[in-house]
């Protein structure tokens, strides 16, 4: 095999750089994986044919793969012409130009396609043997095999509670069983509420409501200046906006603190009390933070400030022979329904919950209608599904409720938003928070400063929305490009770590995105796991838990080994001294007591549910228990061995299987699996042989089948309405 060195080309000089050849023409008769032993040296020197402007057809690589014996699919082919194309930057040549003719966009792990490369190197270089007749390849055998992207074992579970009558209760409410099944599953019992959307419980049954809200009351009355002192994420952005809008409505003279994430880390310290204090502040009250500040806060009471704690957030205790000591918080009044003696009903609301609750207390004692504190429902629901707390009981009311005012929210800064990503006109559900526009106003408070996103809240002009609107969009854009990068990096570490218990420094990742790297590579190991990196003279990290695992009980094990840490059961942040990283390591793996059961991801079906019962009905069953989230997700069932009639591949990356599933009985149905297209092809052609494989994606006659979870779902498209189903994992 000849390859032409141009020396004043880079990628020539890449390759001289890799392989030490030197020479413009240099001979090679030896196999491909002895001259080139690494994928980047093969992909190197496929790049430098770039120069000959081979012209050539795609389909002829296809054809001519049997020859080699090689056995190649079509996806393996353009997978190959994929990496080529991102790695090393292909100009627009003949080669990139059909690739990308053909499937724009499509991209793919480097480090998972290593057997695609080899594969098809011996394909691509006979072609070129082809077209350019100095060219000659021997051919390599036996070929890799295909292998699937490794993820942990996952054991299906058929979750069924013991001792309910589900028919009573399918009859009693007019529900099909499934549906029923499924609403006990999620521990639910007052069913009738649940089905109702439920209501709204007194403020005043959480301890220190009361006074709390006397404290800033005689505040307003004496015109003292008020500051609420809040934090940077989606929870604490909307908490802030619900206090210092609730607080002005009733004649206070009240400014708001936010603090940054670099400089000042989370929640209330002395900086933002001794600047509090500087400005003439006399009361200060926080949300979403306060609880653990211990310090910060007896600051401000020895110069003399007032302090009111509004918080959602674990209480801090120390361990004393075995025996829980919670730590007493010197705030004038602390509100917080995780006190061991509040006696809210329901726990788990937000901080931006919470603070809706006091403005109803506050409007209440100021005779102000307490039904004007209901605008804050967008603000409390937008936070709930944002801070992922459980969507039961009391939040999933909040949620519900406020979920159905967006579309019409008289909120300028809102509606800027909803239309910056697209959303205008829609009905806007917990995905849409969640994932399109929660992670806007996040993006403000890890990139830039959270005022950005409290500025928008409070808007009333739309030109100055829509700017900051946009900014908040292009923020979450750049954090979703780092994130991604970060990911890819924190998974290599991962995959090197035995430990039950990740602990992941990456000293260069911006601390801000910390916290969704955690998350990501929980979901790819189902591993509790930190992700530490360097801040302003010390180690910052957040963490994210399996159900399995109290993160924030395990700390408290090791509680000394931190600067500060706080947080809750599935996430938590702390600071150490980089030189104690690997103690952290060690000694959170020491007491670490998960079991293999514990660590095998468990995917929980509330029901076998036949395909063919997906219809308008069940789907409007579905919808009874929307809004879907932590605690209460989307209903999902199982099918076993459904007949697949046709699979194509879709999406701008090709990474989404579009599966047309026949029964015997004539009944078909779209099925969609997102991400997970290479894993599903390569599970085919293990199962049911290459051949089968390649007949399901052309459509023919073909013996596949797939057990699979799913939920329910519609597509509507120009005003067609087809039931679909969302594939979960497959078997």
């Amino acid at each position: 095999m000849d390859i032409y060195i141009n020396p004043e080309e880079p990628i020539s000089r890449e390759i001289t750089r890799i392989t030490g050849i030197s020479d413009k023409t240099v001979g090679h008769a030896s196999p491909m994986r002895d001259v080139f032993p690494s994928i980047s040296e093969f992909l190197a020197s496929a790049d430098a044919w770039v120069g000959h402007n081979v012209s050539f057809d795609i389909r002829m690589l296809e054809a001519e793969a049997g020859r080699l014996g090689a056995a190649i699919s079509r996806r393996t082919v353009i997978d190959t012409l994929a990496l080529s194309r991102k790695n090393l930057r292909l100009p627009d040549n003949k080669l990139g130009s059909v690739y990308h003719a053909l499937f724009p966009g499509r991209t793919k792990n480097f480090h998972n396609a290593m057997e695609d490369v080899c594969a098809t190197a011996e394909i691509f270089f006979w072609f070129l043997s082809r077209e350019i007749p100095q060219v000659s390849m021997q051919p390599v055998s036996p070929l890799p095999a295909r292998l699937p992207r490794q993820t942990p074992v996952k054991k299906w579970v058929i979750h069924a509670k013991r001792g309910i009558d589900i028919h009573a209760i399918s009859n009693a409410f007019n529900i099909h069983p499934a549906i029923a099944r499924a609403i006990t599953n999620r521990g639910v019992t007052d069913i009738a509420g649940y089905l109702g959307g439920g209501g709204f419980y007194s403020p005043v049954y959480m301890k220190d409501m009361t006074k709390g809200v006397s404290i800033i009351k005689d505040a307003i009355q004496e015109g003292e200046k008020i500051r609420v002192i809040g934090d940077y994420d989606i929870d604490g952005v909307n908490a802030t906006y619900i206090l210092q809008y609730g607080i002005a409505r009733c004649g206070g003279d009240v400014s708001i603190a936010i603090p940054d994430r670099i400089t000042d880390g989370y929640g209330v310290n002395q900086r933002l009390i001794q600047q509090a204090h500087d400005d003439g502040v006399q009361t200060v009250i926080t949300c979403d933070n306060g609880i653990s500040a211990l310090d910060a806060i007896a600051y401000a009471k020895s110069l003399g400030m007032r302090v009111v704690v509004t918080d959602h957030h674990a209480v801090p205790y120390k361990e004393e022979n075995n025996t829980r000591v919670y730590l007493q918080n010197p705030a004038d009044a602390v509100i917080d329904p995780h006190q061991q003696d509040d006696h809210y009903p329901f726990k788990e609301l937000c901080g931006a919950a919470v603070a809706w609750k006091f403005v109803q207390m506050l409007y209440k004692m100021h005779h102000v209608p307490v039904q004007e504190a209901d605008v804050f429902l967008e603000n409390a629901a937008i936070a709930t599904v944002g801070d992922v707390v459980d969507l039961q009981d009391e939040n999933r009311t909040i949620v519900k409720r406020g979920l159905a005012m967006l579309p019409h929210t008289k909120s300028t800064g809102l509606q800027a938003l909803i239309a910056a990503c697209g959303l205008s006109g829609n009905t806007i559900k917990s995905y849409h928070i969640g994932f399109i526009l929660g992670p806007c106003i996040n993006a403000s408070g890890r990139l830039d400063t959270a005022l950005k996103a409290y500025n928008l809240l409070c808007c009333k002009g739309r030109a100055e929305a829509d700017a900051l609107a946009e900014e908040l969009v292009a923020l979450n854009q750049e954090r979703r490009a780092m994130t991604d990068a970060g990911v890819e990096e924190a998974v290599k570490i991962a995959e090197a770590m035995p430990d039950r218990v990740l602990v992941i420094f990456m000293p260069g990742c911006h601390e801000s995105i910390a916290g969704i790297i955690a998350g990501k590579v929980r979901e790819r190991f189902h591993k509790p796991v930190f992700v530490l990196t360097r801040g302003e003279g010390r180690v910052k990290g957040s963490g994210r838990s399996i159900e399995a695992y109290s993160m924030f009980e395990e700390m408290n094990k090791i509680a000394d080994v931190f600067l500060g840490f706080g947080g809750h059961p599935m996430a938590a942040g702390l600071s150490l001294e980089e030189g104690r990283v690997d103690e952290f390591r060690e000694r959170i793996n020491a007491c670490c007591t998960l079991t293999d059961d514990d660590l095998m991801e468990k995917v929980c079906i509330d029901d076998t549910v036949p395909v063919e019962y997906t219809s308008d009905y069940m789907m409007a069953q579905v919808e009874m228990m929307q809004s879907f989230g932590k605690a209460n997700p989307k209903p999902v069932f199982a099918d076993r061995s459904v007949p697949v009639k046709k699979i194509s591949i879709i999406g701008k990356t090709k990474d989404t299987a579009k599966i047309i599933f026949r029964k015997s009985s004539g009944f078909e149905i779209e099925g969609l699996l997102f991400h997970q297209a290479d894993e599903l092809m390569g599970f085919l052609e293990k199962k049911f042989g290459q051949e089968a494989a390649g007949d399901a994606l052309e459509g023919r006659e073909n013996p596949v089948n797939l057990s699979f979870t799913y939920d329910m779902s519609v597509n509507e498209f120009r005003g067609e309405r087809k039931m679909q189903v969302v594939l979960r994992e497959f078997c």
